[in-house]
């Protein structure tokens, strides 16, 4: 139905509260659990053959003449090699048993780690200390890739090295979906994997009186709240503002004539002139009539309208808030 809002959840119980809110409201819906795969290309190896390859791949991308990607494979290279120097630094002179770091070392990082993403996010366009989130991420990596290779044991002090190894021995994993197109013949000592993945992911269906029953800014501010993936968000925010103002001006334009056209119905929308403090362009409605249709369709079903194409009017049902 045309009407319809679909929303999706990674989480059950947030799918479980929007229901819930939609009950509440008077809007029915219907809530139904999907399986979605997922397929991950994963390079792993060492810290040494990652910068190796990384390198190389600089290389043939000069080769090339791709410089851009060339600049790419430079900066991750940089960052492993950041991270090769601090490991070995961390490890220098240490055997088995000895504290690498403390609980709260890591916990300090994870933090400071959190809150550069954070700083970096809200002073985007202002200059920042040279180097000062790159260091926490590099301090954070090598933590993490130490904690993965088995080879540090948790204590009550802190994290003790369980056996000996070396800055470049440390496990890399690179996952490729962000990564420039690279050639599966040309990975060096590292190894290719595909891994897919299967997952479950909540969808809730609200019914078309959701544009009747609910107050959109309050089903956004919910939704926000919740598990909705961000591109979800943004489209289900765009589709109710723009669903909700054809159904407000389908049931103002019934009420105001008594009875009008699908056809008169499907002019005024098109001709419609639509203005937003936080938007400077004009914003235009662009709907054929066989939409109208089923979207007076719909709302005749839930007695909302009734009447035929010809002859549309009000049908004493509920009426948009």
């Amino acid at each position: 139905m045309v009407l319809e809002q679909k929303v999706l959840f990674a989480e059950g119980e947030d799918a479980n509260a929007f229901v819930a809110f939609l009950r509440k409201a008077g809007c029915p819906s219907q809530k139904v659990v999907q399986g979605v795969a997922a397929r991950e290309e994963i390079l792993s190896g060492t810290l040494d053959q990652a910068i190796s390859w990384l390198a190389g791949e600089k290389e043939h991308c000069e080769g090339e003449g791709n410089t851009e990607d060339a600049s790419w494979f430079l900066t991750v290279e940089e960052s492993y090699r950041q991270a090769h120097a601090y490991a070995s630094g961390l490890l220098q002179g240490k055997q088995a048993g000895d504290l690498v770091f403390t609980k709260k070392e890591m916990m300090s990082e994870l933090m400071e780690l959190i809150k550069s993403f954070a700083d970096s996010e809200e002073e985007e366009g202002q200059e920042e200390a040279p180097g000062s989130s790159g260091e926490n991420a590099i301090r954070s990596l090598v933590l993490a890739m130490l904690r993965v290779s088995n080879a540090v044991k948790e204590t009550e002090e802190g994290f003790c090295l369980d056996r000996p190894i070396t800055a470049g021995e440390l496990p890399v994993k690179f996952n490729l979906e962000k990564f420039p197109p690279i050639d599966p013949e040309r990975t060096g000592d590292l190894m290719m994997q595909m891994i897919y993945r299967i997952s479950r992911i909540h969808m809730v269906t609200a019914d078309p009186l959701i544009h009747i029953a609910c107050d959109p800014d309050q089903v956004m501010d919910l939704l926000c709240t919740l598990s909705v993936p961000e591109e979800v968000f943004d489209a289900v925010t765009e589709e109710l503002a723009i669903k909700g103002l054809a159904v407000s001006y389908i049931i103002t334009e019934v009420e105001e004539k008594k009875s009008t056209s699908v056809s008169a119905l499907t002019q005024g929308l098109n001709e419609l002139g639509i203005s937003a403090k936080e938007i400077t362009v004009p914003i235009q409605v662009h709907v054929d009539e066989e939409t109208v249709a089923a979207i007076v369709a719909e709302l005749r079903k839930r007695d909302i309208l009734a009447g035929t194409d010809e002859k549309v009017r009000m049908a004493g049902g509920k009426r948009r808030r």
